[in-house]
């Protein structure tokens, strides 16, 4: 539960992660004041507490939710403006001045520059409006009628003003920093991803040149399941850098990408394939032994499967953070004591170590590798 919430927290921009606080912290404060009030008998606050409750309720669902962040951030100011000029009104200028101060936070930490400064300007008209109202409306307040407490409040807000103009332009400025070294890394890592992708390439090319020219049937298929290998790394770095990916990868388009050139490549072609996969993001690191363990299951029924037609299922799928990778063929009488023996299944258990993996191989009417992976790095781009 935890690692989830981090990481729905880590793809929020940082306002929007500050927005989500605000509402709730409003929409908290608003419901534990007015059952304070209602047990004090404040009836006339519980109106202002309850009908903050239901307005930030519902803009924080239907709007700030649904991803409409500086409107939600809007009607957030001036939710938190309405309440305090309420509580002025009805009280006659009291304790809740104090409030006043810290709302114009709100507008800086989640509006953009020109919505700071309409809102900030008309917040700023009506509370004087009110204070000067008040200050000859009603006689001896207490916070009004002493100039050390006037005092003190112009202070408070000059000092919020300068903290939050300030505040703004350091982190906006930051942020934009940040943005641009990012969009630099990006792009260099791409080109990485994408000199990898052409070198490996290159590799598998003169590998299929040395099989051509091999004269050996046991040399020429060596030769090509080193090719697949090799492909198969080639396609992970492919995928990265076609997509704008860094260094996580979705399970789905990569798994689906290693079946159809392994089978587009194969000279068997009576092959049915059903695939279920969970698309999952993924490490790359990750992803790779993943990639090498379906390479190499597919290369086995490949060349081992004697039927006139071969039948393949594979399934990648999570349960109760056990991510379950599946992969059965139609594969008859296979000898499990020969074909644990066999290169292709050291690579395949050597690639499931890393992963704290269970390895279970059955040989009952068809081959079916049944591999539960506990440690598996998921991932979620930045």
């Amino acid at each position: 539960m935890f690692n989830y919430i981090k990481k729905r927290i880590n793809k929020l921009h940082y306002k929007e992660l500050f927005l989500y606080g605000a509402y709730i912290s409003i929409i908290s404060l608003a419901l534990i004041s007015a059952i304070l009030d209602y047990f004090i008998g404040n009836y006339t606050d519980i109106l202002l507490d309850f009908g903050s409750f239901v307005v930030a309720y519902f803009s924080y669902i239907f709007i700030c939710k649904k991803g409409y962040i500086q409107l939600a951030s809007t009607i957030l100011f001036w939710i938190a403006t309405f309440s305090e000029f309420s509580y002025l009104i009805v009280h006659k200028v009291d304790f809740n001045i104090i409030f006043t101060v810290l709302v114009p936070i709100l507008a800086f930490f989640t509006m953009k520059k020109r919505q700071i400064i309409v809102n900030l300007l008309i917040y700023y008209v009506v509370l004087v409006y009110l204070l000067f109202y008040y200050y000859f409306t009603t006689s001896n307040n207490y916070i009004l009628h002493n100039i050390n407490y006037v005092h003190t409040y112009i202070v408070a807000n000059i000092y919020i003003l300068v903290f939050g103009i300030f505040y703004y332009l350091a982190i906006d400025s930051f942020i934009m920093r940040l943005n641009n070294v990012n969009k630099s890394q990006k792009m260099l890592l791409n080109e990485i991803h994408h000199r990898v992708k052409n070198n490996l390439n290159l590799i598998a090319a003169i590998i299929g040149l040395q099989e051509i020219s091999a004269k050996s049937e046991e040399t020429k298929e060596v030769l090509e399941q080193n090719r697949h290998r090799i492909e198969s790394i080639s396609t992970l770095h492919e995928v990265l850098y076609k997509n704008n990916l860094l260094e996580s990868i979705d399970t789905k388009p990569y798994f689906i990408s290693i079946i159809d050139k392994i089978l587009d490549s194969s000279s068997v072609k009576n092959i049915d394939f059903i695939s279920n996969i969970d698309n999952i993001r993924v490490s790359m690191n990750s992803m790779l032994q993943l990639g090498i363990m379906l390479n190499e299951m597919l290369i086995n029924s490949l060349k081992h499967n004697k039927n006139n037609q071969i039948k393949i299922e594979f399934n990648f799928k999570k349960i109760d953070n056990i991510y379950y990778f599946i992969y059965c063929d139609n594969s008859k009488n296979v000898d499990l004591a020969k074909l644990k023996n066999g290169f292709g299944y050291n690579i395949i258990t050597l690639s499931a170590s890393i992963f704290d993996s269970e390895i279970k191989v059955e040989n009952i009417g068809h081959l079916c590798y049944n591999i539960a992976l506990k440690n598996l790095e998921e991932s979620i781009e930045l």
